[in-house]
Parts: C-alpha cells; structure tokens; sequence
C-alpha cells in the first residue's frame, strides 16, 4: 500500500498523527511505558479512528474538487492518493484561476476545519501560483483566513500562514498581505485573552511561550519584506510611501498608556532585539531615493523622536555593559532578559540616532524637532565618546562593538561634525600610560584615521606631538604617534597564533597616513628607524617559517 502514495501524501500523514499523538506518546514514554503497548494503544483508539476517517474524506473530497475544478490534466488519470500528493506534479504550478478553485482552498483553510485538512489547504497554497488571487472577489476572505492563521495556537498553522504570507509577499498584493500582518501583530498584541503573557521588561522573553515567537517571527517578516521592496525602490512610488508611513506609524503607537502596563515590551523593543544596529532603517536613509519619503513621515511622529532620544540619553549618561541570550536546541528555547533588551533598545536608538547624523536632511529634523533637551549633534558625538571611552576602561564585548559602529557611521562622512574638544577627549587617555603598558582601543585607532583625513585633524595631531615631546623630554613616547609605533612594533613580535590581525592592520592604515604628514612623521622618525622596521624584518622573517600554518593572516597582512 505504502508503494503507491506518494512521498508528499507520505509526509502529510505523518504531520498528521504527529499533531495528534506526539504529545500522548511522549507522556507515555516518561511514563517508561513499553513502546509496542503505545503503538496498540494508539492504533485501537478512537482518535485514530476519527483521524483515518478524516484523511479517507479529505482524499475523497480532494479528488473530487480538484475534478470539478480542471485543476487534473485531461490527458492523465488519477488514483485518490495522487490527487491528494498532485503538489508535487505541473497541475498545483499552473495559475489557480477561477472562483470554483478558490472557495474550495480557503474551504480547507478556514478555522473550523481539523488542522490537518488545513495543513493540506495551505500546501495546496504554497504549491500554486498565487500572482492572480488578488483581483479576485474572495481576496478579502482570504485575508481574513490567513490572518486567523497567524493568531492560531497550532505552531504548524502558524508556520503554514506565515510561509504563505511570506510567498505573497513577492506577488501584486504584497501591500495588503504586509497591513495583514501588521493587524495579526496588533490582534495579539492588544488581546485581553493574550494580555498576561506578552514579553515584559521584567519577565522578559521567553519562546517557551509561542506567542513570544509569534509575534517576534511577524515583524521580522515584515522587516524582510521593506528590504526586497528597497531593492526595488529607485523610482519609489506613491505604494513605496505609503509603505514607510504605515510603518512608522505603527512604530509610533505601540505604547501601553497605563502604568501598570509600561513594562511590557513595544514595538521598539522588539525590533531592536531583531536588529540592535537599527538595519532597517539605514537602509531606508541611505537610499537617496526612499530618504526624504523616511524623513517626512519620521517628522509627523515627534513622540517616536523623543521615545528614541530618551533611550539615548539614559544609555549615553550609564552604558550598559552586557548582553545575555539563552538558547536551548532540545527543546528549541529563546531566553532574553529584561536588562538585555533595554541594552538593545538603547544600541538601536543610538545607531538610529547617528544615522540621522550621517545626512544634512536628518541633523536638520533633530535640530529642529522640541524635544525635552535639544538636540545638538556635536555634544552627542561628544557624549557618545565619553561612552566609548568609558566602555573602553572595562572590557570591549558586543555593546562595545555596536556603540564603535554608530559612532563610526558619522566619521565615515566627508563632513566634520566635531572640534578640539572632541580630538582632545580621544586621545586624552594616552598621557596615563607608560611606554611598558600602552594601549589605544579601537575606536581611538578610528578617530585617529579620520583626523589624519582632515587639515584640522592632521593640525591637532601635530601640536598634540610636539607638546608632550617638550613636555616629557624624557619620555617621548607619551605622542599619541609615538604610541602608534611603539604598540605596532611590539604586536608584530607577538606569537602569530595570538596575534590580532585586523587591529594590527588598521594600526598600519595609520602609519601609512602618518607618512604623508610630513611634520608628523619627523616625530616619529626616530622610532620608526630603531625599532619599527626591525620589527617588520621580524615577523616577515617568522612568516616565511611558516608561511603554510598562517596563510590567511599572511594574506591579510599583505592586502
């Protein structure tokens, strides 16, 4: 008998007595219950006689309607079982193009029906060709039923919804079906049945929850699908617009105005644990297309501003310092606590921040929006170094790392957005060490590029030089240029196996650098001379040893 189905019908059976019998199953085997007792058990009950009654109906059904509906070449008969596993063949491939093919899939899909018959609707959906359904009259019907899936207890139903949404994405109706989920989010959201387990600041979030993941796997959808419509945005429409202010405004409203209920996460919170570095959104402002349409609608939402600005201003004033996620694999489990996602929340809002830095359209809405302190964005570059630098002094991990990467998102820009004072914060911690403990953290290393950039830059370097070279005649190294050769030399004599190749190339972006400004290098040239380049005969030396072991880093180095 098992000859003759095929694996797609195979597969769907077994989805089927999994749904039903998993968890007695596994309640029995807790319960050491031998394994040919669960089987006659199974096999004898009454569940598996209403389930085989199910499945015979369906096949008929099946058979039936896709007869009735033309979906069957004429040219090729069909036994009930290959009706069913027809997902496989051309027939499911070809448009489903009348009304008749229509109601009888969202007939299967609807809520009422046992998940199994709905599982085989939504296969049917997946293996179609979907690009016609929208003109259609059941359009809104479907919707509906699709959107019931999303809000579905059953993990398989909700999986099946959101593959579906996900393949319609790509079709005409990728708007409708985008607001779709937009509306599964707010149904669970504001629910009263679901209210008491939604993911709080002190609870945190836990997928032990399905809800949690719920509502974390619709938004990443959604995020997923503003990057696709992005790529295809360089002559954005009135679509595109409406797009980015349906977005924005539903980044705006999701704040609980209670105050027993302002622990429990909003919208922001949750994007930010999808993406701390705030990628959804540089992708919309660096764009020069979708900007202004980003930047308008982000200024008919000053709350949104303000919310963001405030996360900044408490993460700059204390950063935080760590990020703690639990994962599980058996059973697959996410743990993230409350302390983590403000932490994230703040990572996000600061990089989101500095991306409205990046281009004159964004400086000019923060300037000019009211918030509670204004904005200025030399004082938050400022603090945002005073952060880095505080960071610096108790270990670089992943808040080190994001908070490095929206500050270098500015410097990265042609324009200078800082003074003195700025420079003067960077590099005012070198003067502490001595020529046997000397370090300059990465972000320190960043700014010293950019100033090596610029005429201000390259001036304040020299004068920063030459004045601890007559202050510590004696101690010439306390040169931030000095620092630079000195802890080059000493890395390039490191054991290559502990060796950190990227800090000791970007170390070597500024030699090169420091080599073009001519009053720069005379400082150095001493030290360069005596211990710089007998440190690259060093380690090229100890490379060609064993040139095999060490490729890669090798490779690197010479690039």
């Amino acid at each position: 008998m098992e000859s003759n189905i095929s694996p797609t019908l195979q597969k769907w059976i077994k989805s089927c007595l999994k749904e039903e019998f998993e968890t007695n199953i596994q309640e029995s085997l807790r319960k050491n219950v031998d394994n040919i007792n669960i089987v006659r058990k199974i096999v004898h009950s009454k569940e598996m006689a209403v389930l085989v009654n199910s499945i015979r109906t369906t096949i008929i059904e099946q058979s039936a309607s896709i007869s009735a509906s033309t979906l069957i070449s004429n040219s090729r008969s069909q036994s009930s079982f290959s009706c069913i596993s027809d997902q496989t063949s051309e027939d499911w491939n070809s448009p489903v193009n009348n009304d008749e093919s229509y109601n009888i899939i969202l007939d299967k899909i609807n809520q009422n029906k046992p998940v199994h018959v709905r599982l085989a609707g939504y296969e049917i959906l997946l293996k179609s060709e979907l690009s016609n359904l929208n003109p259609n009259p059941i359009w809104d019907s479907f919707q509906k039923a699709l959107l019931d899936g999303l809000i579905d207890e059953s993990r398989p139903i909700f999986e099946a919804s959101l593959q579906v949404h996900a393949k319609l994405l790509t079709c005409l109706q990728s708007y409708d079906v985008c607001i779709n989920l937009l509306n599964a989010f707010n149904t669970q959201y504001y629910s009263q049945k679901t209210f008491e387990i939604l993911p709080t600041l002190i609870s945190g979030i836990n997928f032990k929850f399905f809800l949690h993941e719920r509502i974390f796997r619709i938004i990443h959808l959604i995020i997923c699908y503003h990057e696709e419509k992005l790529k295809s945005a360089r002559n954005p429409d009135k679509t595109i617009e409406e797009l980015i202010e349906q977005f924005i405004m539903f980044l705006s409203t999701h704040e609980f105005k209670s105050v027993t209920q302002s622990k429990t996460l909003n919208i922001l919170n949750i994007i930010s644990v999808l993406e701390p570095r705030a990628d959804w959104s540089r992708k919309w402002i660096v764009s020069l297309a979708t900007r202004k349409m980003f930047l308008t609608a982000l200024g008919r939402s000053p709350n949104l501003l303000q919310q963001i600005m405030n996360y900044v201003h408490k993460g700059l004033e204390e950063p935080p310092h760590s990020i703690a996620v639990s994962i599980y694999d058996d059973p697959m489990e996410v743990i993230i606590n409350g302390h983590t996602i403000e932490t994230v929340t703040y990572l996000h809002c600061l990089c989101f921040i500095s991306q409205l830095c990046a281009y004159e359209a964004g400086r000019e809405l923060l300037i000019e929006n009211t918030f509670d302190i204004p904005f200025s964005v030399s004082e938050f570059l400022t603090a945002s170094l005073r952060a880095l630098n505080k960071l610096s002094t108790e270990t670089l991990n992943n808040v080190y790392d994001v908070s490095c990467y929206a500050l270098q998102f500015i410097l990265d820009k042609s324009i200078t957005l800082y003074n003195d004072e700025f420079y003067h914060i960077a590099l005012c911690h070198l003067s502490s060490f001595s020529e046997n403990n000397i370090s300059i953290w990465p972000h320190t290393l960043n700014i010293i590029l950019r100033m090596l950039d610029t005429a201000d830059g390259s001036a304040f370097l020299i004068s920063e030089c030459k004045e601890h070279t007559v202050n510590f005649e004696n101690n010439i190294s306390k040169c931030p240029a000095m620092f630079i050769i000195i802890i080059a030399s000493n890395m390039l004599q490191q054991p290559l196996s502990i060796m950190n190749i990227e800090y000791l190339i970007k170390l070597f972006e500024v030699i090169q650098k420091l080599f073009d400004v001519f009053d720069a290098y005379e400082i150095v040239q001493c030290k360069i001379e005596k211990e710089f380049y007998p440190a690259i005969s060093y380690f090229y030396k100890k490379l060609d040893k064993s040139y095999f072991e060490n490729e890669n880093k090798t490779q690197q180095i010479n690039r």
